[in-house]
C-alpha cells in the first residue's frame, strides 16, 4: 500500500499530515482513463500533484493504493513511491527548520524547486534546459520574474542567438511558468507583463543538390572528429528532414526493411521514410560512428566551418538540413500530402517548400513561358 499518515509533535502545535495516492475517477477521458494524483493533506486541507499517469479503474487497487496492471505496473508504482518521498523530504526540511507545515506553506516550498527539475515534469527539452542553466544554474522557479526575463533575452541576443530562436526558448519558458502558476507554485506570472519576441518570418535557406553533393566530397579530406560527426548528421537531416532533436535519438532499430521509422521528439508524430542510396550511405555512417550529434549551438558553429570548406555561400544551421529536404520533396514534385507526412507537419506547413521550388506555378504561369 502506497500512503502515508504521520502526527508530528511540536511544542508549539500538532500537526497531522497524509499523502497518498488518488484515482481522479471523475476526470475520465474519452480514453476511459482517469488522472492519477497524489493527494496530499494536511490539518485537514488538501492539494493534489500530477504524477502523469492515467489509468482505467480497473488497472487500479484502490484498496491498496497500488497500480495493478501486470505490464509496467512494478515501474508505476516505484515512481509513486519516489514521489511520495520527495514530498516527504520537502515536509521535513520545514520541521528540521522549526517552520510550520500547511498547504499554503507547502505551495510557496515548492515554488523553491528548480525550474530544471518543474520543467522536466512538465515538458522535457533538453536544449531549451541547458540553455537557461547555462545562464542561471540552478535558478529556481520562483527568482523567474520580469527582471530576469529581461535580463536572459539581452544575454541570448548578446551572444549572437537569432531572433526566431529567441521566440521558439521564451515560448517554451512561458509553457513552463504558465504551468508552475496554474498549480499556485508562484503568486505572480511574470509573462503578463512581459512580451514574448514576436516570431519573424525569414526566408527559408536550403540546399540544392549540387551543394549537398559538395558537402558529401568531404568525407574524402581528413576531417576532425567534430567535422565529421557534424557532417554525418547534418547530411542526415538533407536527406531525412529530421531535426537536431531527432538526431539525438537516432539508432540502428529505426531502420526496418529499407524504411526509416522514428516518432518526432517535437510533435511525437510517426515518421516513415523510404530510404534510398544516398540516404542509405549516410545512415551507415551515422550508425558506425556510434556517437550522438554535438549539442544544437555547437553544430550550427562547425557548420559554419563546414560550409566554408565545401565553397557554399548559404548560411548553414542545424535547421538548413530540413529545409533541404522539404525542398527536394517539391522539386520532385512528391505530392504535398505526402511530403507533409514524410516531415511530420500539415500540409500548410509545407506550402512554402512549393512556393520555394515554384512548383505551385508552374502549370498555371507556363503561358508566361512563350512571352
Amino acid at each position: 500500500m502506497i500512503c502515508f499518515t504521520i502526527v508530528v509533535p511540536m511544542f508549539y502545535q500538532m500537526s497531522k499530515y497524509s499523502i497518498r495516492p488518488v484515482l481522479w475517477v471523475h476526470k475520465k477521458n474519452s480514453a476511459g482513463e482517469c488522472p492519477l494524483k497524489i493527494r496530499l493533506t494536511i490539518n485537514r486541507k488538501s492539494m493534489y500533484i500530477n504524477t502523469n499517469f492515467n489509468l482505467k479503474e480497473s488497472e487500479w487497487n484502490k484498496a491498496a493504493k497500488e497500480v495493478v496492471v501486470k505490464k509496467g505496473g512494478a515501474s508505476m508504482n516505484a515512481r509513486i513511491r519516489q514521489e511520495i518521498t520527495k514530498i516527504e523530504e520537502q515536509i521535513n526540511a520545514y520541521l528540521i527548520h522549526g517552520i510550520p507545515i500547511s498547504i499554503e506553506s507547502f505551495k510557496s516550498k515548492k515554488a523553491g524547486i528548480s525550474f530544471k527539475d518543474f520543467a522536466k515534469e512538465v515538458r522535457y527539452d533538453d536544449t531549451e534546459i541547458n540553455r537557461l542553466e547555462k545562464y542561471r544554474p540552478g535558478v529556481l522557479i520562483g527568482d523567474i520574474d520580469v527582471a530576469f526575463l529581461r535580463k536572459f533575452e539581452q544575454h541570448e541576443r548578446s551572444r549572437g542567438m537569432f531572433n526566431n530562436t529567441v521566440n521558439s526558448t521564451f515560448k517554451y519558458l512561458r509553457r513552463i511558468i504558465n504551468q508552475a502558476y496554474a498549480e499556485k507554485l508562484i503568486k505572480e506570472n511574470p509573462f503578463n507583463e512581459y512580451d514574448v519576441p514576436k516570431y519573424i518570418q525569414t526566408d527559408r535557406t536550403y540546399l540544392l543538390e549540387h551543394e549537398k553533393q559538395e558537402l558529401i566530397k568531404l568525407f574524402e579530406k581528413d576531417l576532425s572528429p567534430a567535422l565529421y560527426n557534424t557532417l554525418c548528421y547534418f547530411l542526415l537531416g538533407c536527406y531525412s528532414g529530421l531535426r537536431h532533436s531527432d538526431w539525438k535519438q537516432f539508432n540502428a532499430s529505426m531502420v526496418e526493411d529499407g524504411f526509416l521509422k522514428l516518432r518526432a521528439s517535437k510533435n511525437k508524430v510517426m515518421v516513415v521514410l523510404p530510404i534510398g542510396p544516398t540516404l542509405q550511405s549516410i545512415i551507415d555512417r551515422v550508425i558506425a560512428l556510434n556517437k550522438p550529434p554535438y549539442v544544437l549551438e555547437q553544430c550550427n558553429s562547425i557548420l559554419k566551418s563546414l560550409g566554408a570548406m565545401a565553397g557554399l555561400k548559404k548560411h548553414l544551421t542545424c535547421h538548413v538540413a530540413r529545409h533541404s529536404f522539404g525542398y527536394m520533396c517539391a522539386e520532385k514534385k512528391l505530392p504535398k500530402s505526402v511530403a507533409a507526412e514524410l516531415m511530420g507537419v500539415t500540409v500548410n506547413t509545407v506550402n512554402v517548400y512549393f512556393h520555394l521550388s515554384g512548383e505551385n506555378i508552374i502549370d498555371q504561369a507556363a503561358v508566361l513561358k512563350t512571352v
